[in-house]
């Protein structure tokens, strides 16, 4: 009785969290912005079809998005 139901609670905050992902990914679609969607795929590639850490890719993946939104918006500026 006890796994069916939290097995039932894991399948709604799996529901939940997909839900957010998508609401969160919405505005990056829209904008339409070509390194925020090469961004999100490569981390999507490398956390969910190749199994790296989470850490690791977010060590790596962060200060790039970091770094390209800088010197996109120094051209933009200059």
């Amino acid at each position: 009785m006890l796994r069916r139901s939290l097995a039932g609670i894991s399948c709604a905050a799996v529901g939940l969290l997909i839900a957010v992902v998508f609401r969160m990914m919405t505005p990056l679609l829209k904008r339409t912005d070509p390194l925020a969607l090469i961004l999100m795929l490569g981390v999507f590639l490398a956390i969910g079809l190749l199994r790296l850490p989470l850490q690791a890719v977010l060590l790596v993946a962060i200060p790039v998005s970091i770094g390209a939104a800088y010197i996109l918006r120094r051209k933009v500026a200059a």
